[in-house]
């Protein structure tokens, strides 16, 4: 029988996780022996030039003395058993020694004075020197007895840790590089041999982590989306929530573990295309296994996934585009090995299949991962995970078939509060046990995690930054920080990109004081999340660090967007860090990545040239431009604008999102309920126009408030339309919220607001919103008292019923926002509150429909990529159908076309377009139109605006 490899001990970071507990253990039970942190050891690199504690735990009332360079200094231990003393300033210098005398005797020898950098983030800050592609040339070199180097395990902790569980001080060398980041290393390099002095280098980094797990909760807690969770975590038992999952995944077992392999020799059972599926379980895919249990899973896995092929396609051949796979994979297609790739998890699985191996009706894809340490799964996103063949193909985000081999099976019962589980852990278990220690400053690289939902990063991130000083004691201590660099496939037209959002949030962080970013947009890859060129991120995060950290004067930067001024068709751009001049990296010296929009907010493919130090920008069929926008792109592989020192310009649009959606004209009003005079304030904009124009409603999402940033904003100040951002109670947590009688009445006042202070063209009126705002959008079209001329709910919550098992299930944290919305008790639903605040049990009134539309959207793999499946989309339409006595079936969404939207993912009697997204279903019935879309859970803010202009 074959078996299967073992799991390796030299792992990346980020990739097995070291997850520990300490729960709350007592110093003075651990020993009576004076005891140091584990940051604190011989071969460290001291501050120089600061005054530098040491600390650490002795019995109660112990004498602790210290011995240091003729300086000798005592303290007694608290009554907690903890101790700390002051140390005077040094320079760089040594090798010294330090000795700590209590009942026992510790001596820290080989300390060097010099600069201590913290190197933080999730994988890409932690990737190791080892997995670079010249890493045994590199490692080879790096003999630096005065870099010293310490590993951070990746810890995750409830409350604020006071040690580590473990590490250790090493002298940088060939061997003890390997596992250290790289981009750290690189850093510390170009310091080192810049300023002639020891460097410190402090990894603590973990892999797939989002930017609140490294929030400290005193300071995330004061944002009402998080406020809950701090006494969710005060209260968390994991004794009793390990058990509860161990018995979880104990089932899961017992129901989907084949009693034989599925691969003996070269023989592959579970490949075979006539294989019962009995035992076989079900799971969304593309999707890593964090979240799941299968994360618990080390060994072997099967998926199976059946599609069916046109004729044509069939005798022509397909290619099989599966993404990035952990770790190993054989793919069959109907019993036929096809490919397979061997422990490399980044590399794409692209495999042909000829069309011989192929029928023209139902095929079967087999795969078997063979998974060592913590499984992350499938990469992919879902519109790169399909079948092509020329113009044809078939979207495989979809539900498959799973089953779990007894080959090599191995079961680690995960821990319950990992770091991809809640806000703080992180910063608990790996930040605060640092922070009595004397530092020169922080590198930071991460955000990729957050790109889901970027729009909360802006806020986020100053709040990291200012959070960690503050436990620092310093406010202005070097922060210096590594901008997203371009990755997945190039985009033939402009448009919307999260990671593009995600960078101008990064960047909008330079405005807090002694602040550096390291551009990256020109050094990633569109297929590899872990961009192998780290040595240049190391320089330029040394750049910035020579600058801000050692005050040198150099160009630090590449060109950052100052002002713009137009004249006449050309848009004409200022920059900051100029240095000795703008250039463009083109063999012919054409400027590209710019796009230029008109007064009708589309944005086009620009020309762009440089004149004196500044950029003009054009497009000849726009004669008067307003915005434009640089790179903005998940992968913006043309940009090529820098400085002459060859430092990349870094992108932006005109308007930043935070001034865009509420500065300039934009004003905060306030408007009083009637009914219980509760003072809702509002964003709210007038159109500047002599002649009525319409008005843009636009309501914020499940936890949002008024305050949060709105793509529409900025385009309906563009087009020059009144617009309205409403508060109507805030987040959805409070038995107020939740679309109660006071948020449909604090609405239709702001619509009243509008109406009263605005050119209103009252036959003209829109209301709209995503998630939340969906949801309150659906409530608005039950029970306004406005004539409102159209209704667009994106990703609708329509059933709290429902959506509270979805919640629960998923464990996501809205759950408990429906149960504090509802006045249940005890943990448990009171579903009749919840039919209360749900337009799917309102009773509809028909006359509603007399100069109105409603439109329904939802993105068919919501549900999977995001948290409200489009089944609420899909009833509410029906409900409203059945309560309008529609007699012709063929309006409604049939249960077999829900099945089949459900289990294949895919387009149902549908085709065409909206924006860059494929239909998969468009249902209507008078005024009401449901359109599901191949995307996830957003809204598609210039589709969705044109969409209610366009009569």
């Amino acid at each position: 029988m074959q078996t299967e490899s073992k799991v390796l001990v030299n792992s990346p970071v980020g990739k097995y996780l070291f997850f520990t507990f300490l729960f709350n253990l007592s110093i003075q039970s651990l020993s009576a022996e004076v005891r140091l942190p584990a940051i604190l050891g011989s071969n460290m690199v001291i501050q120089r030039e600061q005054e530098f504690r040491l600390w650490g735990w002795a019995d109660k009332g112990e004498k602790v003395s210290v011995t240091f360079n003729s300086t000798e200094r005592s303290i007694r231990a608290d009554r907690n058993g903890k101790w700390m003393l002051t140390l005077p300033a040094m320079k760089a210098g040594g090798p010294y020694e330090i000795i700590i005398q209590g009942t026992n005797r510790i001596t820290l020898k080989n300390i060097l004075f010099g600069d201590v950098w913290i190197c933080s983030g999730q994988s890409n800050m932690g990737w190791p020197l080892s997995l670079l592609p010249d890493s045994l040339t590199e490692c080879d070199k790096a003999n630096f007895p005065e870099i010293r180097i310490f590993q951070v395990p990746c810890t995750v902790q409830y409350a604020p840790a006071e040690d580590l569980p473990d590490g250790n001080w090493n002298e940088c060398n060939p061997e003890t590089i390997r596992q250290f980041s790289a981009a750290g290393y690189y850093f510390g390099r170009e310091l080192h041999k810049e300023l002639n002095i020891p460097i410190g280098l402090v990894n603590s980094s973990c892999g797939g982590t989002n930017i609140e797990m490294w929030t400290s909760g005193k300071a995330l807690y004061t944002l009402d989306e998080f406020a809950n969770i701090a006494g969710d975590l005060e209260s968390f038992d994991p004794e009793n929530a390990t058990a509860l999952k161990k018995r979880e995944i104990e089932a899961l077992l017992d129901r989907h573990t084949g009693t034989a392999p599925g691969l003996v020799g070269d023989s592959a059972y579970w490949a075979d295309p006539e294989l019962s599926m009995t035992g076989w379980g079900h799971v969304a895919l593309p999707r890593q296994w964090k979240g799941t249990d299968l994360r618990s899973i080390e060994g072997v896995l099967w998926f199976r996934y059946n599609f069916d092929l046109p004729e044509e396609v069939a005798n022509r051949g397909i290619t099989l585009e599966l993404g990035p796979i952990d770790d190993s994979d054989m793919t069959w297609v109907n019993g036929h090995l096809v490919g397979q790739t061997t422990m490399n998890q980044y590399t794409n699985r692209i495999y042909h299949v000829p069309s011989d191996l192929l029928r023209e009706d139902q095929n079967v894809i087999a795969i078997r991962i063979s998974n060592t340490g913590r499984g992350r799964g499938f990469y992919s996103l879902p519109r790169y995970f399909r079948i092509v063949s020329g113009d044809f193909e078939i979207p495989l985000a979809d539900t498959w078939r799973y089953r779990i081999s007894p080959d090599g099976l191995q079961v680690k019962f995960p821990d319950i509060i990992g770091p991809d589980r809640n806000p703080s852990l992180l910063f608990n278990g790996m930040i605060h046990p640092l922070h009595n220690l004397s530092i020169k400053g922080f590198i930071w690289y991460q955000g990729e995690a957050n790109t889901i939902r970027p729009t909360g990063y802006g806020d986020l991130f100053p709040m990291l930054i200012t959070d960690w000083r503050q436990h620092w004691g310093k406010a202005d201590l070097p922060y210096l920080f590594v901008q997203l660099p371009n990755y997945m496939h190039p985009r033939k037209q402009p448009g919307e990109s999260h990671w593009a959002e995600l960078r101008e949030a990064q960047a909008m962080a330079l405005d807090l004081p002694a602040t550096g970013m390291a551009v990256a947009i020109d050094i990633g890859e569109a297929e590899n999340l872990h961009p192998p060129n780290k040595l240049e991120v190391g320089k330029r995060l040394a750049l910035a660090a020579m600058k801000i950290a050692y005050g040198k004067e150099l160009v630090y930067s590449g060109p950052l967007f100052r002002k713009m001024e137009i004249s006449g068709k050309h848009a004409i751009l200022t920059f900051d860090h100029v240095g000795s001049g703008l250039a463009a990296k083109d063999w012919y010296g054409y400027l590209k990545g710019f796009t230029i929009a008109g007064a009708d907010g589309t944005f086009r493919w620009a020309r762009a040239f440089i004149k004196d130090n500044q950029v003009y920008v054009y497009n000849d069929l726009i004669k008067d431009p307003v915005a434009v926008r640089y790179g903005w792109a998940d992968n913006p592989d043309d940009a090529n604008l820098y400085n002459k020192e060859g430092l990349p310009a870094v992108p932006f649009r005109t308007v930043r999102a935070s001034e865009a959606v509420w500065s300039g004209d934009f004003d905060i009003i306030e408007i009083e309920s009637p009914l219980d005079n509760h003072i809702q304030k509002a964003y709210f904009y007038n159109t500047k126009s002599a002649e009525p124009k319409p008005l843009i409603v636009s309501l914020h999402t499940w936890s949002g408030d008024y305050t949060q940033k709105d793509p529409l904003s900025e385009l309906c100040q563009t087009k020059d339309l009144n617009y309205i951002h409403p508060d109507f109670r805030g987040p959805n947590h409070t038995l107020e919220a939740c679309c109660s009688d006071l948020v449909i009445n604090d609405i239709d006042e702001a619509i009243s607001y509008a109406i009263s202070n605005a050119n209103v063209d009252t036959t003209q009126i829109f209301v709209i919103g995503v998630s939340g705002g969906g949801y309150a959008t659906l409530c608005m079209f039950m029970k306004s008292k406005h004539p409102i001329r159209k209704f667009s709910a994106w990703a609708a919550i329509s059933d709290l019923p429902a959506w509270y098992d979805q919640s629960r299930i998923r464990n996501n944290g809205y759950a408990d926002d429906i149960l504090n919305c509802t006045d249940s008790e005890n943990g448990k639903l009171n579903t009749e509150k919840a039919k209360e605040r749900s337009p799917f049990y309102w009773e509809f009134p028909a006359d509603k429909l007399s100069g109105t539309e409603l439109n329904i959207f939802a993105g068919i793999y919501d549900g999977i990529q995001g948290s409200v499946p489009i089944t609420h989309s899909i009833n509410f339409y029906n409900k409203l159908l059945a309560e309008l006595h529609v007699t012709d079936l063929s309006k409604f969404v049939s249960d077999a076309e829900k099945l089949e939207l459900l289990e294949y993912r895919r387009p149902v009697h549908s085709d065409g377009k909206i924006a860059d997204r494929d239909l998969c279903l468009v249902k209507e019935y008078g005024g009401i139109k449901l359109i599901i879309f191949t995307g996830n859970h957003e809204m598609l803010p210039e589709y969705a605006l044109d969409l209610l202009l366009n009569q």
